[in-house]
């Protein structure tokens, strides 16, 4: 569990990829991770089912991420089942991670509104204090 914990960390800090596509067939799959500096973490995480890639061939390593990537990462590395209900628009790829994080106390309703914006290094330590009980 800590490697897996850490393994999270470390490619949630790097605010490296998005979680809005399903994940291709394998990690070898990704073209734009090849030479990267955070490949090893990110191959792990994509074998822990943490992450996935943006495309069937990229994982866009070097783009910044959104709150609701951010508490889908928290939400699948704290391994949530429970969830609250929300209100987001309908057919949102991130409803169900969403409605985790609010159940887990990472995620205040009033944030539910900038989920599809990018995350700030403030709030990504806040949202890693609430996962991590800092």
């Amino acid at each position: 569990m800590k490697k897996k914990l850490l393994t999270a960390l470390a490619a949630a800090l790097a605010l490296s990829l998005s979680c809005a596509v399903p994940a291709s067939a394998a990690f070898e799959d990704f073209t734009d991770v090849d030479g990267h500096w955070a490949k090893d973490t990110l191959s792990q995480a994509f074998r822990d089912g943490i992450m996935t890639g943006n495309g069937p061939t990229t994982m866009s390593p070097n783009k910044s991420v959104t709150t609701a990537q951010a508490v889908t990462i928290l939400s699948r590395v704290l391994n949530v089942t429970g969830q609250e209900q929300v209100d987001l628009p309908q057919g949102a790829w991130y409803a169900e991670y969403a409605a985790k994080a609010v159940y887990a106390g990472l995620l205040d309703r009033e944030a539910l509104d900038t989920l599809d914006e990018p995350i700030t290094r403030g709030e990504a330590f806040l949202l890693f204090g609430r996962a991590f009980q800092v």
